[in-house]
């Protein structure tokens, strides 16, 4: 016992020097730096498609000011589930109303980042409501016993084994689910196709991956990759897709902080949040296009990255 409280402390030292001086540094040098990288063609044509993805939402987002667009009795094309870690538990409530809306969804894409796309498998295999919520709980005891830090790997691999039972359940998913993930350098792929649970589980758990949070060793294509969400960009998505996430940047958010979502939630808040994401769903009333979303600078992440290895298993 007293050697993992001394390996807690190192863990919350290490954390907090590395957020402190790494955030602040790597931000002053991309400010210095960004003339240098814009002079590159890759720069260049970001540059330009951000700039394109801009003019679109600002378009639509003026189209939407004029005349609201109601989906009461028409099923969007997409949902889309962002990052939210713990505060996924929004997301229970969000399918119990998605179910209640348009009953059969067998015909919508599930697109999910990180704990999105968790929640987005269990959607896609038609996990019920209540199971969902029973595994919440289950390992939201867990955590709150063990912690999360340098734990959240273990966890999301015993849920994973929870839910892919059958042998051939990545089958089920196969073009139905949508998993994205971050490669280095400031990649977003999208996957939606595996050959085995085992590929299936590996590209999870590389969307799940948030540097001394998770201790998997998160590779795809032979780069190492991070969480889906950091890469997002809403622009890409059709029209007539939902977004469903932790901030405004979406069409049905919580207001969970990024602190509340880092812990796990339980008896009345738990049911709460649920009870929130089924509400806002419920009523949610207009399609908004979104454009990307501010996240740390993708530099400071893979920083982490690297620093995490000696603790990768």
């Amino acid at each position: 016992m007293s050697k993992n409280k001394k390996y807690f402390t190192k863990e919350r030292i290490l954390i907090g020097f590395i957020l402190l001086n790494f955030t602040s540094g790597l931000l002053n040098n991309n400010k210095n730096k960004s003339s240098k990288r814009n002079k590159s063609s890759k720069r260049n044509k970001s540059s330009k498609r951000n700039k394109s993805d801009e003019i679109l939402n600002n378009t639509l987002n003026h189209e939407i000011k004029k005349k609201k667009i109601n989906v009461n009795n028409t099923k969007p094309k997409i949902i889309y589930l962002g990052g939210s870690s713990w505060g996924c538990a929004f997301y229970i409530g969000c399918y119990k109303a998605i179910l209640e809306r348009w009953k059969n969804i067998d015909d919508i894409l599930i697109y999910g980042n990180s704990a999105g796309a968790l929640i987005g498998l269990c959607i896609v295999l038609k996990m019920s409501v209540e199971k969902i919520e029973e595994i919440y709980k289950e390992f939201a005891d867990l955590a709150n016993k063990n912690g999360v830090f340098f734990k959240m790997t273990k966890y999301h691999t015993k849920i994973l084994n929870k839910i892919l039972i059958n042998d051939d359940d990545y089958k089920k998913v196969n073009n139905k689910l949508q998993i994205g993930i971050t490669l280095y350098p400031d990649e977003h792929i999208v996957v939606n196709n595996w050959n085995s649970n085992q590929e299936l589980i590996n590209d999870l758990h590389c969307s799940f991956h948030i540097p001394f949070y998770c201790t998997y060793n998160a590779k795809k294509n032979n780069k190492i990759a991070l969480d889906g969400s950091f890469s997002m960009n809403f622009g890409d998505l059709p029209r007539n897709s939902i977004l469903i996430g932790m901030n405004e940047m979406h069409d049905i958010y919580s207001n969970l902080s990024t602190k509340e979502c880092t812990y796990p939630l339980t008896n009345e808040k738990l049911k709460n949040i649920i009870n929130d994401g089924y509400n806002k769903t419920l009523n949610y009333s207009t399609f908004i296009h979104k454009k990307k979303n501010f996240i740390l600078p993708t530099p400071i992440w893979w920083t982490l990255r690297v620093l995490e290895i000696p603790f990768i298993n």
